[in-house]
């Protein structure tokens, strides 16, 4: 090592012990200057990628990445951070082919197939997701490294695409790997409610995941609504007021916490919070339906509902 690299990796070492505890850009000056000393050291152009990733200039971040080649031994972790940076940059497509390549020359990574799923569930391309996470599953399996995140991903799809079999079977593999998971004990529970099936299971699930989580705003809002399913509306008020403080532009929890209210008699506060959910942008299906409870009211809404419930089953 000649003194120019000697000095490099000081301002190196200087920036790592400084990362998270100073302004991001104070971090980069010092990496830069690391970087114009020893431009060949990949850890330098790996760290000035991240720090201007942080600082939104996702450009230069590719920039960055870009620089390194693919006989440096950083390479993988550099495309992994170029298609990281694409995807911020909504360039989806350019991404996925990352990561596809990726793939072919990298097909023993785990952290490849995993990422290449969470590229196609961005953009719905949910059939080719559930085939990567399926990838990375059985080859985190075969070097005897199961990751309960990926079943959870892939678990998330099969809920969207209603095959709760599968949902429940990938669910339940991420919590036999991490028993006390919130976000997956509150997401089974919170399929299972609104499938309305196992309503006490579910809420044991869902009280778990609140015990871990406390101040998550989408684990409070989903046991404050399976005490709404499970008709006590009283007990329901509380954790649903809670849920809005925690996340007060949601629309679905706004809307949740009318139905509440509307429920315990509270009909002015009830409108109210429909007009808030309203104006947070819902989807189009969920916007027609707060609509609706404006102008007829939630009874009317849920009788109309269960009327063609009965008429679909009955066809």
């Amino acid at each position: 090592m000649n003194p120019r690299q000697g000095i490099a990796e000081v301002y190196f070492g200087i920036a790592e012990l400084l990362k998270n505890r100073v302004d991001p850009s104070e971090v980069l000056m010092l990496s830069r200057l690391a970087e114009f000393l020893w431009p060949e050291n990949s850890n330098t152009s790996i760290q000035v990628a991240s720090l201007l990733e942080d600082l939104k200039q996702y450009e230069l971040a590719l920039i960055a990445y870009s620089s390194i080649p693919q006989s440096n031994p950083n390479y993988l972790l550099a495309e992994l951070g170029r298609a990281n940076t694409l995807s911020l940059l909504e360039k989806h497509h350019a991404s996925i082919e990352v990561l596809k390549s990726l793939a072919k020359s990298h097909p023993s990574y785990i952290v490849v197939h995993s990422s290449l799923g969470d590229a196609y569930r961005q953009v719905d391309r949910d059939n080719d997701a559930i085939q990567a996470y399926g990838n990375a599953i059985d080859l985190s399996n075969k070097l005897g490294k199961p990751r309960w995140e990926i079943y959870f991903y892939r678990g998330m799809i099969f809920e969207k695409q209603k095959n709760f079999i599968r949902m429940e079977q990938d669910f339940q593999k991420a919590l036999k790997l991490s028993p006390k998971q919130p976000d997956v004990l509150n997401f089974l529970g919170y399929s299972l409610v609104e499938q309305r099936k196992r309503l006490p299971e579910a809420l044991d699930m869902i009280m778990s995941a609140a015990e871990e989580r406390p101040q998550s705003g989408y684990i409070i809002d989903s046991l404050g609504w399976i005490y709404f399913r499970l008709g006590d509306y009283q007990a329901a008020v509380e954790p649903m007021e809670k849920a809005v403080k925690l996340q007060p532009v949601d629309p679905i929890i706004n809307d949740h916490l009318g139905d509440v209210y509307w429920m315990v008699g509270r009909i002015r506060e009830a409108n109210f919070q429909w007009k808030r959910a309203l104006s947070f942008s819902p989807s189009k299906k969920e916007a027609e339906r707060i609509k609706r409870k404006l102008k007829l009211g939630l009874d009317e809404v849920l009788e109309n509902e269960k009327l063609l419930d009965t008429k679909t089953a009955n066809e």
